[in-house]
C-alpha cells in the first residue's frame, strides 16, 4: 500500500492537470451539443481517501493503475433525458472501460425504485491523445458519473444518513427509501413532460404569431414571439441601428404581462393593432423613452436597446392613449417590490411619460 501511496503523491501534479483537461473537455463537448447542466463537479480523492480504498478487504491493488477513481467528474443536469444524451456523447468522444463502468437505472429490478446513476470509467481516446495537448494522459483513466438533479439529491441524502451501499440500509427503513424514491422517479418523468410539452407550446406559438395572433394569450413565450415577429423585429433593429447600441432582451417578462393584465390586454393580437394604430407617433414616443432611460438609467443604458423595455414603454403609450391615470397604473407594476415604492418618484415618472406622449404627438 505504501507504494501505492508514493506513487500517489508524486502523481499528483499530473491528476490536477488531468482533471482540469477533462472538465473543460466536456464543458466544451456540452456546449457544442447545446446540452445545459446544473453543475460539473471535479475532485481529486486524498491520500487519506486513497488509503481507506486500498485497505478494503474486498478488493485488491496491485498498483495505482488499479484504481480507476483517482479523478472524479460528476455532471449533474436538470432533466433526466438529458443524462441519456450525455452518456451517449461520453460514449462517443471517450474511451470506456466497459468492464468497470454501470448503469444503475438498467441494472435496477423493473419492480425495484432505487438511485439511479450512470458511472462510466474513461480515458482520452486514440485520436485524441495524439494531439500534442494530450499525449502525456495517454491511458489515464478517471471516472465520470451523470445524474439528474434529483437523482442526485437522492445520493446526497443517502449519503448523509450514512449509508453508502443499499446493503447497509436497515430493513425498516428501506421501505421508505423505495417509496422516496418512487416519488423522485415520477418527478424526474413529470420535469422531462413539462420540457416537452414547453418545447411543443413554443413550437406552436410561433406557428401562431403570424397567422392567429387573435387565438395567442399573453404570456412570455408570446411576448418573446412577438418581439422576434414581423414588423416588431425590424424596427427594433432601425431603432438601435440609429443610436449604435447594442440589441439586448432581458428575459424578465412579468412585469409587462402584470402591465398588459392591468390594461385589460390579454391576446397578442391587441398588441399588433396599438402598434399598427400607433404609427410614427408611437414610434417617436418609443424613441423618447429610449432617450429618456439612456440620460437617466444605468450605464448600460446607454449602450444597450432592451427590447423588453421596449414592450414596457409600449403598454406606457396605451395607458396615455386611453387617457388613463399613470399613477395607479405605476403604483401596480411596483406592488411587489414596496420596499422600493417611492410615491414622489412614482409621481415624477407619470409626469414624465405625460410629458414625453405629448411631445411625440407634436
Amino acid at each position: 500500500m505504501r507504494d501505492i501511496l508514493d506513487a500517489f503523491e508524486s502523481n499528483v501534479p499530473l491528476y490536477t492537470d488531468l482533471r482540469n483537461k477533462a472538465s473543460s473537455l466536456l464543458q466544451d463537448l456540452l456546449r457544442s451539443e447545446g446540452i445545459g447542466v446544473h453543475q460539473i463537479e471535479i475532485r481529486i480523492k486524498n491520500r487519506e481517501s486513497l488509503a481507506l480504498k486500498l485497505s478494503r478487504p474486498d478488493k485488491v491493488y496491485t498498483s495505482l493503475r488499479d484504481v480507476h477513481d483517482i479523478v472524479g467528474i460528476r455532471i449533474i443536469t436538470y432533466f433526466e433525458q438529458d443524462v441519456a444524451a450525455i452518456a451517449r456523447l461520453i460514449e462517443r468522444e471517450f474511451e470506456v472501460d466497459w468492464a468497470h463502468s454501470s448503469n444503475k437505472g438498467e441494472s435496477l429490478d423493473p419492480n425495484v425504485f432505487g438511485y439511479r446513476s450512470v458511472h462510466y470509467i474513461v480515458s482520452f481516446s486514440g485520436e485524441r491523445t495524439r494531439l500534442r495537448e494530450y499525449e502525456r494522459y495517454r491511458g489515464e483513466r478517471f471516472e465520470i458519473q451523470i445524474r439528474s438533479i434529483l437523482q442526485h439529491a437522492w445520493a446526497e441524502i443517502e449519503h448523509d444518513l450514512g449509508y453508502k451501499s443499499e446493503e447497509e440500509v436497515p430493513r425498516e427503513i428501506v421501505r421508505r427509501f423505495s417509496r422516496l424514491a418512487g416519488l423522485l422517479e415520477l418527478a424526474d418523468e413529470e420535469f422531462n413532460e413539462i420540457r416537452r410539452l414547453k418545447n411543443a407550446y413554443v413550437s406552436r406559438v410561433h406557428s401562431m404569431i403570424s397567422g392567429e395572433p387573435d387565438e395567442l394569450l399573453i404570456d412570455a413565450e408570446s411576448l418573446r414571439a412577438f418581439l422576434d415577429s414581423e414588423p416588431i423585429a425590424p424596427h427594433i433593429a432601425a431603432l438601435a441601428a440609429e443610436r449604435k447600441l447594442k440589441v439586448v432582451r432581458d428575459e424578465n417578462f412579468a412585469p409587462i404581462i402584470k402591465a398588459t393584465r392591468w390594461l385589460g390586454i390579454t391576446h397578442v393580437s391587441r398588441l399588433y393593432a396599438e402598434v399598427e394604430s400607433g404609427g410614427a407617433a408611437l414610434r417617436r414616443f418609443l424613441e423618447l423613452c429610449v432617450e429618456h432611460t439612456r440620460s437617466t438609467g444605468p450605464l448600460a443604458e446607454k449602450y444597450a436597446l432592451n427590447q423588453t423595455a421596449l414592450l414596457l414603454y409600449l403598454t406606457y403609450w396605451i395607458v396615455a392613449r386611453q387617457n388613463l391615470a399613470f399613477e395607479p397604473f405605476l403604483e401596480a407594476l411596483s406592488s411587489d417590490v414596496p420596499d422600493r415604492f417611492d410615491r414622489a418618484i412614482l409621481v415624477k415618472l407619470a409626469d414624465t411619460l405625460r410629458r414625453l406622449y405629448t411631445q411625440a404627438l407634436g
